[in-house]
């Protein structure tokens, strides 16, 4: 286990596997933009101030495309929830549904208008230019029904799950769909060996 990793298991408490697996960098700086969006000058400030020397200096440098340790975005999250969601890690689903927003505002004219069907079928074949661990696979199961599933992680973390759901229901919104509802029926967090998302949707 590298330092930053031992740094971020001692903040998560280490209650959760973290040790393995990469994201990119777009998808750290991400979680922390919301925090400057959405907190003061001050705030986001003080959210540097908090972190361990070693997790400072990585972020002071993120790139973008570059790979880091799934654990360094934990301990990110992490940080930004207990300085902005009082410690709930149901907080994280913001952090997801403003990924979303930024994704969407990015690739608006890729996802088209062909339903939501395909855009989430698209967006599993994306897993891997965000994570380097693990795959994705969208299952339609009715006309506006479909379970996203997440197989084959060597980690796993709570707020990463909480995250995802955020994400997907955000999507869901932004497609234009006043009612959205996304459900975890099975988590890796829950030793089901697999996280498995069921999305609804109204008209």
């Amino acid at each position: 286990m590298t330092e930053i990793q031992t740094n971020v298991v001692r903040i998560l408490g280490g209650v959760e596997r973290l040790d393995a697996g990469r994201v990119k960098g777009a998808m750290i700086r991400a979680h922390l933009e919301w925090a400057r969006d959405h907190g003061s000058r001050a705030e986001f400030i003080g959210l540097f101030e908090e972190m361990p020397e070693v997790l400072r200096y990585q972020i002071s440098t993120l790139a973008p495309a570059t790979w880091y340790p799934f654990a360094t975005l934990m301990a990110v999250d992490r940080l930004i929830i207990d300085r902005f969601g009082r410690g709930e890690p149901h907080f994280a689903r913001e952090l997801g549904a403003y990924v979303a927003q930024r994704m969407l505002a990015e690739t608006q004219r890729f996802f088209s208008s062909n339903g939501l069907h395909d855009f989430f079928r698209r967006v599993a074949l994306l897993h891997r230019d965000w994570y380097d661990f693990g795959s994705a696979e969208y299952v339609e199961s009715g006309e506006r029904t479909g379970c996203m599933l997440r197989r084959g992680y060597g980690v796993h973390n709570t707020l990463d799950c909480a995250a995802m759901a955020g994400f997907y229901r955000e999507c869901i919104r932004l497609h234009g769909r006043a009612e959205a509802s996304v459900r975890e029926s099975a988590c890796r967090c829950r030793a089901d060996g697999f996280c498995a998302f069921d999305l609804a949707w109204g008209f």
